[in-house]
């Protein structure tokens, strides 16, 4: 899906991605270890083509959003957001966050990104629960959840494999209202 207008902050702007957006940069965060390490994607070395295809998926998709994280000074993409799939009867959503390039990593635009798209969803989609989840390790993105307001829900036990060991996933949500 387009989100019909884009979201900003004093730093941000998240936006609809569109395969003109998919440079070689986006595609190189998408296969640089560290910043993947944590994203099921680096299973698979990502290519201009397949990042392209994806970002195409997600536009024509009736139930997802793929946004940009966008540094408004610069109009600089440094991330992205995936919202989805939004499901409707239940009022729900999960997001997915990236935070691209190494140097933007640890200043906030997360926790900022995520509490942006937040009340997008429960204000203008009418959502009444966002939720994301992320390896145990992953103290990058449990910080950005938790300083978005999200609240530890649950704890999946030794639900994936990382560094050739079982792991935890953990569950995070926040709840709201379109009459928030």
């Amino acid at each position: 899906m387009i989100l019909e207008t884009s979201l900003t902050s004093p730093r941000l702007e998240l936006r609809s991605l569109s395969v003109a957006d998919v440079t070689q940069d986006y595609v190189d965060w998408l296969n640089d270890p560290i910043t993947n390490q944590f994203l099921e994607v680096r299973f698979t070395t990502q290519t201009v083509g397949t990042v392209k295809e994806f970002v195409q998926k997600m536009v024509e998709s009736p139930t997802d959003y793929l946004l940009g994280i966008y540094l408004r000074a610069a109009n600089q993409h440094i991330g992205n957001l995936h919202v989805g799939p939004i499901d409707r009867h239940h009022e729900s959503t999960a997001i997915g966050l990236m935070i691209g390039g190494r140097k933007f990593h640890g200043q906030g635009f997360g926790p900022e990104a995520i509490s942006m798209i937040s009340e997008h969803c429960f204000r203008q989609l009418g959502l009444t629960k966002l939720w994301a989840g992320c390896y145990e390790s992953n103290q990058g993105s449990q910080k950005a959840f938790k300083k978005a307001g999200f609240h530890n829900d649950a704890t999946l036990k030794d639900h994936c494999v990382y560094a050739g060991s079982r792991e935890n996933v953990v569950i995070y949500s926040k709840f709201g209202s379109a009459a928030e």
